[in-house]
C-alpha cells in the first residue's frame, strides 16, 4: 500500500489543502456503475472484455451500514444502467447546484470498472446503450466535473484506478484526496477495503489513519490475497501528516 503526497506551492496548487483534522462524514455520492461488455481500444491492446460485477450491490450496502452505524445519513446512489444515459447521469449529478433536495457533495465514491490503456490515459467504464457495450469516460473529463462540485475525496473502487496518468489528472483538476487501486483487484476484496475506509471516515478518523486500517483489515480478512498491496491514497497538500 502506497500513501503518496502531491507537494505543490501555493502558486500551482490547485486544491484547498486538505488538513488533516478535516472530517470527511459530509454527503457520499454512490455510483453504481453496472458496466460489462466489449470495448475496441486503439493501440495494441485492442478489444477489452469487462465481465459482470457481482459485488456492486454488497458495496454499497457496507458504506451505508458504516454510516448508519455512526449516526450518519445513508449515501446517495446513483446506478448507472445500459440505455445509453450513463454519461449524462453522471455529469448531470456532479453539476447540480446544491439544495434542500440535493446535498452539496463531499466525497464520490465510483465502484466498477476502469481501465489504463495503451497510451497510460485511464477511463471509467459506464454502462454503454445496449447490453454489452460500455462507454469510456476519461478520467479528466470525470476529475474536472469532480472539481466543479466541491469535492474533497474521490474513492475510485475499480481496477488500475491509480495510475499516474490516473492520479495526474485528479490533482490537476484540484481533487484534494484520491485513494485507488494500482493494478486488477476482486471486486469482493476491494468492496470490504472501501467499506473499511468507509467505517474509519465515518467514526471521524482521520483519512490517513482510516486508509491504514482499511489496508490492515482487508490483509487480516484475505491473508491469502495480494489486494491489501493495491490500495493507493494521494493527497494534494504539503503539509498532509498520519497525525
Amino acid at each position: 500500500p502506497v500513501a503518496r503526497r502531491v507537494c505543490l506551492s501555493s502558486e500551482s496548487r490547485t486544491a484547498t489543502a486538505l488538513a488533516n483534522t478535516t472530517p470527511l462524514t459530509g454527503h457520499v455520492l454512490f455510483v453504481k456503475s453496472d458496466a460489462h461488455g466489449r470495448y475496441e481500444f486503439s493501440g495494441p491492446s485492442g478489444a477489452r472484455m469487462f465481465g459482470r460485477l457481482g459485488a456492486l450491490t454488497a458495496e454499497f450496502d457496507a458504506v451505508a451500514k458504516s454510516r448508519a452505524d455512526a449516526g450518519l445519513a445513508p449515501p446517495e446512489e446513483l446506478a448507472l444502467t445500459v440505455g445509453g444515459t450513463a454519461l449524462t447521469q453522471l455529469q448531470q449529478r456532479l453539476a447540480a447546484a446544491p439544495s434542500d433536495t440535493t446535498p452539496a457533495l463531499q466525497i464520490i465514491h465510483y465502484a466498477g470498472h476502469s481501465i489504463r490503456a495503451d497510451d497510460d490515459t485511464t477511463y471509467l467504464i459506464l454502462p454503454g446503450a445496449v447490453s454489452g457495450e460500455v462507454l469510456p469516460l476519461r478520467m479528466s473529463e470525470f476529475a474536472a466535473w469532480g472539481w466543479k462540485a466541491g469535492v474533497q475525496l474521490v474513492i475510485l473502487s475499480s481496477c488500475e484506478s491509480s495510475g499516474p496518468e490516473a492520479v495526474f489528472r485528479l490533482s490537476q483538476a484540484g481533487i484534494p484526496a484520491v485513494i485507488g487501486f494500482r493494478w486488477e483487484v476482486n471486486d469482493t476484496e476491494a468492496a470490504f477495503f472501501t467499506g473499511q475506509v468507509h467505517k474509519g471516515l465515518a467514526e471521524k478518523v482521520s483519512l490517513a489513519r482510516a486508509f491504514h486500517a482499511a489496508v490492515s483489515a482487508v490483509r487480516d480478512q484475505h491473508p491469502d490475497s495480494p489486494t491489501f498491496v493495491s490500495p493507493m491514497l494521494v493527497v494534494q497538500d504539503d503539509e498532509w501528516t498520519m497525525i
